[in-house]
């Protein structure tokens, strides 16, 4: 129904309810379209527990939900304080039990629900999974498990996802090593310094581009410390030189 996608577009949970339970009670003509529709609405909404109710009627009901309707519920759980992520497995574990396949969106939506919330054990066992079914995962999959990991100092398997990346052909971007830069800052600045002195290499092209190479620049003060602010300020590259007494050329 075109105004339930409109409401759905809008924001407009509340609305998008009502006119699906409307057009129900008068036995019109429904589709998955429309409940996709109305699960995307909550979505937006960050109305995960309506969310997840309106899929279980789907499984119920006579309108089968297919991936997207999948898809579009995981993305209710994702960015919220609480710990809903289980909640996206569990969405992953259903579609399996209704015969469908998950798709590298669907993973990758999972992998942000768990990755806001540091849950890097969760993330790291869905990337096996991922790539267990012959799906390529992408920048997304790789910056969404790296942002598990600062939570809780996992400094090593950011470096080697920073590696399988580049292995894989996936370029990291800015959040690739701001996720592995707090994860090593987790460690102390001495582990942090070292690991930018490591990976410094492939972030010149980054810190050059707009409009990302503010923020890039502030992650590298951040990482070197306060007292390396006055000699990054004459000198960008000298922030990675601070805590360990190494030497760099500037780029």
């Amino acid at each position: 129904m075109p105004r339930i996608s409109a409401c759905a577009q809008g924001s407009q949970w509340a609305h998008c309810l009502d006119l699906l339970r409307s057009a129900s009670a008068r036995r019109w003509a429904l589709d998955v379209i429309s409940f996709n529709s109305t699960l995307s609405g909550l979505a937006v909404g960050r109305c995960w527990d309506r969310a997840t109710l309106l899929l279980e009627e789907m499984r119920q009901g006579p309108i089968t939900p297919n991936v997207i309707s999948y898809n579009t519920t995981i993305s209710s759980f994702v960015d919220w304080e609480g710990d809903f992520w289980p909640y996206a497995l569990e969405c992953l574990e259903l579609m399996r039990v209704d015969e469908l396949q998950p798709d590298l969106v669907s993973f990758n939506t999972a992998l942000r629900a768990a990755g806001a919330r540091g849950a890097w054990q969760a993330s790291l066992a869905l990337m096996e999974e991922l790539t267990r079914k012959a799906l390529k995962a992408d920048q997304a999959s790789f910056n969404a498990t790296m942002a598990a990991l600062p939570a809780s100092a996992q400094w090593r398997w950011s470096l080697q996802l920073l590696q399988e990346a580049e292995a894989s052909q996936v370029k990291p971007d800015i959040l690739s090593f701001a996720a592995a830069i707090k994860a090593a800052q987790a460690k102390g600045p001495a582990v942090a310094s070292a690991f930018l002195m490591r990976e410094g290499r492939s972030l010149p092209p980054l810190l050059s581009e707009e409009p990302v190479a503010p923020i890039a620049w502030g992650f590298l003060f951040d990482a070197a410390g306060a007292p390396a602010l006055p000699r990054c300020a004459a000198r960008p590259w000298a922030c990675l030189e601070v805590r360990e007494g190494c030497s760099r050329e500037p780029v």
